[in-house]
């Protein structure tokens, strides 16, 4: 009787935890869960993955991977240890535009360029890539990007900036960022940074 009583016992949890998992749905997954990235340096043996312990040398080219679930709003951006920052995805000339579809990506991907990638042009000291990911776009960001370098196929990984950059350019993209890290909604949101080194 006792064991009959259990097994009435856990048959009615269990069908408790099916209904109510029918009228909820699963639990949704955060952004974060759903957006793979992976900075790598072309190499001529194979490409290898950087993950922050690596130094970088000028010459050195580097792309990104993006594998989501959903199109994304992506943007790329490049600080070096002297504090030069410069935008590398969205730019002109790349093959790949805001929002990416959903699927696997690599960014910049086919351009105007010599090269399908970000080339080192100048030694810095340390390099931070932040891959910035969202499921919509960012307009405040996308704003402060547009007032600092630009990768472009003569400087790829140092751009030029356009005529007229506002001296408090990469302070303004500073502080977008910080306020996007410090309000962030989970789930909404995805910022990852690389930060690898570049002696001088």
């Amino acid at each position: 009787v006792a064991r009959m009583a259990i097994a009435l016992a856990a048959g009615i949890v269990l069908a408790v935890a099916l209904m109510i998992m029918t009228q909820t749905g699963p639990v949704p997954q955060g952004l974060g869960d759903r957006v793979q990235t992976a900075l790598w340096r072309v190499r001529s043996g194979g490409d290898e993955k950087l993950t922050g312990d690596e130094s970088l040398r000028v010459g050195d080219r580097l792309f990104l991977t993006v594998e989501a679930d959903a199109p994304l709003h992506v943007y790329v951006i490049n600080r070096d240890g002297s504090g030069d920052i410069s935008a590398l995805f969205p730019v002109e000339g790349a093959q790949w535009t805001n929002p990416l579809p959903t699927g696997t990506h690599r960014l910049p991907g086919q351009t105007s360029w010599p090269n399908d990638s970000w080339e080192v042009s100048s030694s810095g000291g340390t390099e931070s890539f932040r891959i910035i990911a969202s499921l919509e776009p960012l307009v405040d960001l996308e704003s402060a990007l547009a007032g600092v370098d630009q990768a472009s196929p003569d400087e790829h990984v140092r751009g030029e900036g356009p005529d007229g950059v506002p001296r408090d350019a990469a302070g303004t993209l500073s502080r977008v960022i910080e306020d996007l890290e410090s309000t962030t909604k989970p789930g909404g949101l995805v910022i990852r940074e690389v930060v690898l080194k570049n002696p001088r």
